[in-house]
């Protein structure tokens, strides 16, 4: 991923270093879920007569269940009643408040019982109307922008130009990625103390430049290590014998070879010593 940076005079360099699209799809499914929320919630809000329905209303839902606007609800009821002038008829209508709940509580409560912490966290990318909420393409672009990750202190940029000039150098190596052997961390060694240099044994450099050999024209693969002209030992000649006389030569594997004999190759039973 190719790093993007913004400065200016006021701000110091920062660096992009992941998209983090998987943060991305997260939030948009969350922001969706909170307007389709808030798009139940607006038409139940206008019955209660208490005005606009906005971002307050809707964060009270989702941290309250509703109860600011329930009080506000009462209290409004209060307002209304006083203007009657029997006291019989004022507390009758006070009482038919207070016991017949809304049907916007009801699904205010059942919105708080759902959410989580995400879910009021991005409640602030929302824009909310009076018949709901929408994600302008400003919240969008800001949700967006929230969810990458920058690097703005300087000795971590630093290190991040350092690790973009081993990217570009291995990219080189490797012709730019279309000959990047898939065990090419063989073609380094790593020292006791972390150190890491060129296998003493050498590279088969001839790989890293395509160049075919008489092995791979055979359909043999070829390795990244070092030709090596060192001969192979021929296997070790034993007498195979049968009752005693001796049938003929056989040329069968060292069983001394201590590497055969860790994988129990080839390993004598015990009735063979």
């Amino acid at each position: 991923m190719k790093a993007q940076k913004k400065t200016s005079s006021t701000h110091p360099e920062r660096i992009l270093i992941s998209e983090r699209k998987d943060k991305q799809r997260r939030a948009k499914e969350i922001t969706q879920r909170i307007m389709e929320a808030a798009g139940q919630l607006a038409p139940l809000y206008a019955a209660l007569d208490l005005g606009a329905f906005d971002r307050t209303t809707l964060a009270d839902a989702y941290k309250t269940g509703g109860q600011l606007t329930h009080r506000r609800y009462l209290d409004h009821a209060k307002a209304e009643a006083v203007k009657i002038e029997s006291v019989v008829l004022r507390h009758s209508i006070l009482a038919s408040f207070e016991a017949n709940t809304p049907p916007y509580f009801a699904k205010a409560k059942e919105i708080q019982a759902n959410a989580g912490m995400d879910d009021r966290y991005y409640l602030g990318y929302i824009t909310v109307t009076d018949s709901g909420a929408i994600l302008t393409n400003e919240d969008a672009e800001r949700l967006v922008d929230d969810c990458r990750e920058y690097i703005t202190d300087p000795e971590l940029i630093a290190k991040y130009r350092q690790h973009e000039a081993a990217v570009n150098a291995l990219n080189a190596l490797f012709e730019d990625g279309r000959a990047m052997p898939l065990p090419w961390f063989s073609i380094f060694a790593v020292d006791g103390n972390g150190k890491i240099s060129i296998p003493e044994d050498g590279v088969n450099y001839a790989y890293l430049l395509h160049k075919r050999t008489e092995a791979e024209a055979t359909g043999k693969l070829q390795s990244l290590e070092a030709p090596t002209t060192e001969k192979q030992q021929p296997p070790r000649q034993q007498n195979r014998k049968e009752n005693g006389v001796i049938k003929g030569i056989t040329k069968e594997p060292d069983r001394t070879d201590p590497a055969r004999l860790r994988h129990n190759k080839d390993r004598p039973s015990p009735d063979a010593i």
